[in-house]
């Protein structure tokens, strides 16, 4: 092997980039193969129970919260209908007192009046 790794400087740069090419498919499968062997081929029995006891309990805890569940929606369209309402009240209160506002008169004394002038205040250096 190594009188081959030694003659391969010697050959053109096509075999060379395909030599490449080869051992970087063979080190990258590999790799892929050490991962699938320890994700999904190396599962002891002991993981096979533990994983069948945690579904089981995801089953029984997921059925106990479809009738909570049913429960929540009613309360939160409960609470939606409420806030439509003070949203609803707030509106009209507010339309109610910008109705009155534009209703009422100002002073004539008022509106002739001119605005006070802003004080000038020394900046600090």
């Amino acid at each position: 092997m190594w009188t081959y790794l030694e003659s391969l400087r010697s050959k053109p740069d096509e075999y060379k980039m395909r030599f490449a090419y080869m051992a970087s498919g063979v080190i990258t499968a590999f790799i892929f193969g050490a991962w699938v062997w320890l994700t999904f081929i190396h599962v002891s029995a002991s993981d096979a129970e533990k994983d069948a006891q945690a579904r089981a309990e995801l089953q029984s805890a997921t059925a106990g919260q479809a009738t909570s569940t049913i429960g929540s929606w009613d309360e939160i369209k409960r609470i939606t209908e409420q806030m439509k309402k003070s949203f609803d009240e707030g509106l009209n209160t507010i339309e109610s007192t910008i109705q009155a506002t534009a209703t009422t008169t100002v002073p004539a004394e008022a509106a002739t009046s001119t605005p006070a002038r802003a004080v000038n205040v020394p900046r600090r250096p």
